[in-house]
């Protein structure tokens, strides 16, 4: 290795034994063994030189991760899988976890290292994304980038900060995954907008696609139930949103002549297997069906794409 590659091995160490307060020039040039003047010459300062470390290490831990990916492709739950490999991560470089902290604080008077870990923030956000469409970095929209993949981020840093806190109390990966799919549950149940205030269903409305001609009945019942985007709308039928409080016909026959100009259109509603029934005396008609709105489930809800 050269004298640029030394120091940024010199500087990966210092950062996970001594943090990235507490690391000095001098630390820095005795693991690379170098002078003082090698830093100056090949990054300028310590600070950009520590930088450009925890970019690497950023890098390094999305590698771990893709490798954590590749061996839950097989497994029968991927998903729990996955978050075996990122607690595996999490403990294993529980060190540079703890040195990345600690540069987050630093981070609010110092605005190039703030760019950096912001720039490996969106790399992670739109990698995590890309993990779990299965799809690459490049082909992952920016929705999906600040909607799932912002997400799970989020999830994955906040399990790293209770394992770096308090290890013996943090959840395991299958205590995660029983949570979130508890959550899952509460977040795609059936919402009766006549309790959302109207504060709430306005700003949920706020950013929605739906044109303004739905009415802000409809409108609002629709994104406080997560539909802002036509793309969400090709994954339901009608009968799903006639079910939801506040969405009527008038409302469903203006989205779908709205989908059909930008060439989309609802979901075909499933085939039932009809059943023979014989008339007799005293019996009703045959119910063909059941209460849409008691059984919507999280496949009528909208996803982040």
């Amino acid at each position: 290795m050269g004298n640029r590659e030394d120091l940024l091995d010199g500087a990966m160490r210092c950062l996970r034994e001594r943090g990235w307060a507490r690391t000095t020039v001098r630390d820095i040039a005795a693991a690379a063994g170098v002078s003082h003047a090698a830093i100056g010459y090949h990054f300028g300062t310590r600070e950009a030189l520590l930088e450009q470390a925890m970019a690497t290490a950023m890098a390094e831990w999305g590698e771990q991760i893709g490798r954590a990916v590749e061996g839950a492709a097989g497994a029968p739950d991927p998903y729990a899988a996955l978050w075996d490999g990122l607690v595996v991560s999490v403990t294993d470089r529980r060190d540079l976890s703890m040195a990345t902290v600690d540069a987050l604080v630093r981070s609010d008077h110092q605005e190039s290292l703030r760019a950096v870990l912001a720039r490996g923030h969106e790399q992670a956000r739109r990698g995590l994304a890309a993990v779990l469409l299965g799809v690459a970095p490049e082909e992952v929209s920016d929705e999906d980038a600040r909607t799932l993949g912002a997400v799970q981020l989020a999830l994955v840093s906040g399990v790293t900060v209770q394992w770096l806190a308090s290890p013996e109390g943090a959840p395991t990966a299958a205590e995660v995954v029983a949570g979130l799919r508890t959550l899952a549950r509460l977040v795609t149940a059936p919402v009766d907008t006549r309790t959302v205030g109207p504060r709430e269903s306005d700003a949920a409305a706020a950013g929605s696609e739906l044109p303004a001609r739905l009415g802000r009945p409809a409108r609002r019942a629709l994104a406080v139930h997560g539909f802002t985007r036509w793309a969400q709308l090709t994954r339901v039928t009608p009968a799903d949103l006639l079910a939801l409080h506040g969405v009527g016909p008038k409302a469903v026959r203006i989205l779908t002549e709205e989908l059909a100009q930008r060439g989309l259109a609802f979901a075909a509603a499933p085939s039932r297997p009809r059943t023979a029934r014989r008339a007799g005396p005293g019996s009703g008609p045959a119910r063909g069906g059941v209460d849409q709105a008691a059984t919507m489930t999280s496949s009528t809800m909208p996803s982040s794409s």
